[in-house]
């Protein structure tokens, strides 16, 4: 785990593919591979990810780092949703981490190709 997040001072710096193997490793496999599908990457694209999600370890609920990331690409991948129109946040009362896994989930199912371009933003970076 050790380098794969950089911080300045209490600001977790992520790059593209950290966010976008978060993503696809908080959505489970099936929502991760309708993603992937729509994303056409290229094999080393997809091995990049691969390792950074191998790199990410086991989750841990405790760890505030950890925490802290989650948070961040779950907001930043609602509030694109919440942009393009395809994502509107649940009034349930549920946790927070689980109920926008829950709906980004829903919101991937519906517009997989939505999502793909967030993340081909995120290669990018």
């Amino acid at each position: 785990m050790e380098g794969f997040i950089k911080e300045t001072g209490k600001q977790i710096k992520l790059s593209g593919i950290q966010k976008a193997a978060i993503l696809l490793g908080e959505l489970g496999p099936d929502a991760s591979a309708g993603v992937i599908e729509n994303l056409h990457l290229t094999p080393r694209e997809t091995k990049k990810i691969v390792r950074a999600m191998k790199k990410l370890g086991k989750y841990k609920i405790n760890n505030p780092v950890q925490v802290q990331r989650e948070l961040m690409v779950l907001t930043e991948t609602a509030n694109y949703g919440i942009r393009k129109g395809i994502y509107k946040r649940s009034t349930r009362k549920d946790d927070f981490i689980t109920q926008n896994k829950n709906d980004i989930s829903n919101m991937i199912s519906s517009n997989p190709d939505a999502i793909a371009n967030l993340l081909r933003s995120w290669l990018g970076d």
